[in-house]
């Protein structure tokens, strides 16, 4: 596969797939940004009231440390 401009250029100055790793890592911290914006508490209203779910947290946690 030929490469793009963009990474034409930037291979000369990074070492051959490190370039693909950034993206790679960049791609993963947009994914963790998306997911760290969801509102909580969520909250769910109806014709009888509002039912409100909070965020499940971690009671224990056995296995490998």
């Amino acid at each position: 596969m030929k490469p793009s401009a963009c990474e034409r250029s930037l291979t000369v100055w990074l070492p051959p797939g490190l370039f693909k790793l950034l993206l790679l890592i960049a791609a993963l911290l947009l994914g963790q940004v998306a997911s760290a914006q969801d509102k909580w508490p969520r909250e769910i209203k109806a014709r009888e009231g509002k039912l409100v779910i909070y965020q499940p947290q971690l009671e224990s946690f056995q296995g490998a440390r």
